[in-house]
């Protein structure tokens, strides 16, 4: 018999080998990583705490990268806001420039270019200041910045812009019923099944067709036998098992059918925001002294509607103008009355209007001239007047009394007199104002540029109307000349001191129950209030239109009192007023034109006919 057997205590040193061997590399790991903790052998909830914490501590580090981000990012967009700072400084500053009695028009149009200029460039910088391509100062910019590694440890950033192309918030109201017009999706279960017959003749008309009259024709009635012959209990008539009548019906159709309806306008809307309009008026408000738009004609661009050539500032009208007291408007009141007629004058005619009607638009304005020509051509009677065409101005400007009003005007040579008709129209109460009233004893035209000018004797705000016009001098039936028309200004007896700035706007809304017109339109009035912050605004007791709107003395936006229609007035006219604390006071025109709301409803009920006519 074999025996093994175990060495025992070799196996025990060997096991003991491997503890001490195990204990030397645990230690030697530890030594060598620096660690106490290296896997979860060593210490499994040590091990979890030191994994939370790592990922703490680098959550923390790249917070701290988002951070750093966010700053350069705010400092980006400061840095945008200084250089618009100085801007604006600089508009201030010549604003400030402009408004001093030694400036010509031609100084403040330089000073106008480089505002201008400033304001394109304050425009580029709120689109075109960016941070890895993203834009900061356009309004559009408000996000979330993690500072922290938890949800909760975030900072929102938001950049309002500086206001500049703001666009204009509006409301819409709908009104109604809401009808179902489909029912919701439906599934249906189980077998859906449409027998038709294999075959289906229809024989016969498939319309009903109305006979003409609605009269029956014929008799019906039973018939009785000629004889009757009783039973032995009884007697009786016999009947026929059937009656049949004979002849026509028909449903009598109205020949001719006329509705009955009506008509309602559609509601109005609630609420109407005005809007920058783009018309002969800048679409921004611009600073202005006393004076009538262009009216050095520095800008002779033209357009045209109908009868009516508008330049900036101006409109010139081709057609006929009387002044002989036959019913004629200008500028929305009855022409005044020629009270100065030459001593063989017979009577005022119509002119070929074709003659001025065919000019090219763009050439009425040359050099800083209006030119208001008439073509010649044969009329009667002799000794005759023709006037036209007529230029009125815009805008109205509010004169004080004392203050005076001048221009040139050149007679042209032609072939026959001329005849002049110059004045101020007050557009509040269509006084009129006489600046000039003259016609030429010959055909050769004055002799050189000749001044005149008024002084106002009652304030108001008031229109420039020049009529030029032709006289038939020797009676021949021929007459065609020509007037020149520049430097149209405005003297003011009393200035405002520097502090006060004025400009204009021109602002469109459609009719409606109320009109807003936010105070971002007036950006003229916002460049004061950013140079003196912290004022209020106003509307002057002036004209006839302030009554009708009311104004937040904070925020500066304009509502409408009650209603406004254009049918009845479509044109307003107020001016804002803003006081700052510094001393700034700002007035700023206003003039609101309304456009009609041209949607409407109607409902139509007739009879059913042959033909139903809706008038």
């Amino acid at each position: 018999m074999v025996y093994i057997n175990t060495n025992t205590g070799a196996l025990m040193a060997a096991r003991s080998a491997q503890f001490v061997q195990r204990n030397a590399d645990t230690a030697s790991l530890r030594l060598s990583s620096g660690l106490r903790v290296n896997s979860s052998a060593d210490d499994a909830a040590g091990l979890a705490v030191s994994n939370k914490m790592v990922s703490q501590i680098r959550g923390l580090e790249t917070a701290l990268k988002n951070t750093s981000d966010g700053i350069s990012l705010i400092q980006t967009a400061i840095a945008g806001m200084q250089t618009s700072l100085e801007i604006t400084q600089r508009l201030r500053e010549l604003a400030l420039q402009s408004h001093n009695g030694v400036y010509v028009d031609g100084d403040r149009n330089n000073i106008q270019l480089e505002a201008d200029e400033l304001l394109g460039e304050l425009t580029r910088e709120a689109t075109h200041t960016k941070f890895n391509g993203i834009n900061l100062l356009d309004g559009s910019y408000s996000k979330d910045i993690r500072v922290g590694n938890t949800n909760p440890e975030i900072v929102n950033v938001t950049i309002d812009g500086m206001g500049i192309n703001k666009h204009i918030e509006g409301e819409s109201y709908a009104f109604g019923n809401s009808t179902q017009i489909l029912s919701p999706l439906e599934y249906a279960t189980g077998l859906s099944e449409f027998g038709s017959p294999n075959i289906s003749m229809a024989a016969g008309d498939m319309a009903p067709v109305y006979l003409a009259t609605a009269t029956a024709a014929g008799v019906s009635s039973f018939s009785l036998p000629a004889t009757s012959s009783a039973a032995t209990t009884s007697s009786s008539p016999s009947y026929l098992t059937t009656e049949t009548a004979s002849g026509s019906s028909s449903y009598d159709i109205l020949a001719q059918s006329n509705a009955s309806s009506t008509s309602n306008v559609e509601e109005y809307q609630a609420v109407t925001n005005a809007e920058i309009r783009t018309a002969s008026l800048s679409t921004t408000s611009t600073f202005t002294t006393t004076g009538f738009n262009n009216g050095n004609f520095a800008d002779g661009t033209a357009t045209q509607n109908g009868n009516v050539v508008s330049i900036p500032g101006w409109d010139i009208n081709l057609e006929n103008a009387f002044l002989d007291g036959r019913p004629f408007d200008i500028g929305g009141f009855q022409a005044p009355t020629d009270d100065s007629y030459p001593t063989n004058f017979t009577q005022e005619i119509n002119h070929l209007e074709s003659n001025f009607q065919n000019t090219n638009i763009n050439s009425f304005v040359q050099n800083g001239e209006l030119i208001l020509q008439q073509g010649g051509g044969s009329q009667s009677p002799g000794y005759h007047i023709a006037r036209g065409p007529y230029v009125v101005s815009q805008d109205a400007v509010a004169l004080a009394v004392g203050d005076s009003v001048s221009f040139e005007w050149f007679g042209l040579s032609g072939g026959d007199a001329y005849d002049v008709y110059g004045y101020l129209l007050n557009e509040d109460t269509g006084a009129t104002i006489t600046l000039l009233n003259d016609t030429s004893p010959t055909s050769s035209g004055s002799a050189s540029w000749t001044t005149s000018s008024s002084t106002v004797n009652t304030a108001g705000n008031y229109k420039f109307v020049f009529i030029g016009g032709t006289f038939d001098r020797t009676g021949g039936l021929y007459s065609g000349n020509g007037l020149k028309l520049r430097n149209v200004d405005v003297q003011v007896a009393n200035p405002p001191p520097a502090s006060e700035l004025t400009a204009r706007v021109s602002v469109q809304a459609i009719e409606s129950d109320q009109v807003r017109i936010s105070s971002n339109l007036l950006t003229s009035a916002q460049t004061s209030v950013l140079n003196d912050p912290g004022g209020t605004f106003s509307i002057l007791n002036e004209g006839t239109d302030h009554t009708k709107f009311s104004i937040n003395a904070i925020t500066g936006e304009v509502t409408s009192i009650g209603a406004l229609r254009y049918d009845v007035q479509n044109t307003y006219q107020y001016v804002v007023r803003y006081d700052g604390p510094g001393g700034v006071q700002h007035d700023e025109t206003v003039t609101l034109r309304l456009t009609p709301h041209d949607e409407a409803s109607s409902v139509v009920t007739a009879q059913e006919g042959r033909q139903v006519v809706i008038d």
